[in-house]
């Protein structure tokens, strides 16, 4: 099975240098000594059903959907709102390079706009399909 959430993650990293030191695997925590206020963070959630090659090989094809949360400074809309369309043009661009994936599309036109979370920071949204081989 492919490390979807770790390669997304690694891929991130590398194509949006505002993720750097920032980026975490799981759903959002709150700030911390560790967690900085700005912050993005990746979830796998579900899909659909792995469908097997009709051919009776041992090959799976998956459809599995991850959700990355963006997280602004408290009063940085735009920052905000800035980070997560980067983030959410590079998926829809994406092309991970890893054998095993064929294929990422991201859920909507634009990143979800939560509005503010419990300690005021502006929240976000990118939800995304990644097809993948096994």
């Amino acid at each position: 099975m492919n490390r979807i959430e770790e390669d997304t993650r690694a891929f991130l990293l590398a194509q949006v240098s505002a993720t750097s030191g920032r980026l975490f695997i799981g759903g959002a925590k709150d700030p911390s000594s560790f967690i900085p206020n700005k912050a993005v963070f990746i979830m796998q959630h579900g899909g659909a059903a792995p469908h097997g090659y009709m051919d009776g090989g041992n090959t799976d094809y998956r459809r599995v959907r991850i959700q990355v949360q963006i997280r602004s400074e408290t009063d940085d809309y735009s920052g905000g709102k800035t980070l997560a369309e980067s983030i959410q043009d590079v998926l829809q661009r994406a092309h991970f390079g890893s054998p095993g994936y064929v294929r990422v599309s991201v859920d909507s036109s634009a990143p979800l706009y939560w509005g503010r979370g419990e300690k005021e920071h502006h929240e976000w949204s990118v939800n995304a399909t990644i097809e993948v081989e096994d």
